[in-house]
């Protein structure tokens, strides 16, 4: 995904890309944190043009159990572009931050906060 590109705002392709990054982190790292897998990856795919991802996919340590995660995941997030802005407050987003220290691992950044499922 290309999150090195600079325009915060949902209108833009570049920008569903980055907040579809922080989306998958956030996401995949909750699932690990509130014990429902040991590892989880989450893949979004997007169109340009369409509302919602067109691809919404979960693989975990547990492959008998990435269905009913996955339809938790669908239940309890929103991942449109729009909607992951407004969640995870990349409307200001901290360029410097991230492009001296990267985009992850941080825990003052919204994407690496952890909440219950």
């Amino acid at each position: 995904m290309d999150i090195s590109k600079r325009e915060p705002t949902h209108e833009s392709r570049r920008s569903a890309d980055r907040s579809g990054a922080y989306m998958a982190r956030f996401v995949a790292k909750n699932i690990v944190v509130n014990d429902l897998a040991k590892s989880c990856l989450v893949s979004l795919a997007y169109v340009f043009g369409y509302p919602e991802p067109v691809m919404v996919e979960v693989k975990t340590n547990e492959p008998s159990e990435d269905r009913k995660i996955l339809s938790l995941i669908k239940d309890r997030f929103d991942f449109r572009p729009p909607a992951i802005v407004e969640r995870l407050d990349l409307r200001y987003s901290k360029y410097l931050p991230t492009a001296t220290y990267g985009h992850f691992c941080d825990p003052g950044y919204s994407w690496e906060k952890i909440g219950m499922l």
